[in-house]
């Protein structure tokens, strides 16, 4: 069995678990009213290259901008423009 430490230590880093966190928290933020919270629980969220391409085709792209989602794992896939073409 893995030790107290190396398991938080896991979990802090498994994007699921960690997303699933900031998902509570930013809902209750945004259910007290606070949305700079909320906002910055989705900024610190996750997100895979298709997921991105997803929010890009539905909420565009000045929405990932204005939040400030880290773009990096859509730059990887689909090159540095890829918030400036069409996919």
């Amino acid at each position: 069995m893995q030790n107290t430490t190396t398991q938080y230590e896991s979990e802090a880093n498994n994007p699921r678990i960690r997303n699933r966190a900031l998902r509570r928290k930013g809902i209750a933020a945004l259910e007290a009213g606070d949305h700079a919270t909320s906002r910055e629980c989705l900024r610190q969220m996750y997100r895979d290259a298709d997921d991105l391409l997803y929010l890009k085709r539905v909420l565009g792209r000045e929405y990932i901008e204005r939040i400030g989602m880290d773009t990096t794992p859509a730059e990887e896939k689909y090159g540095k423009d890829w918030l400036d073409r069409d996919i």
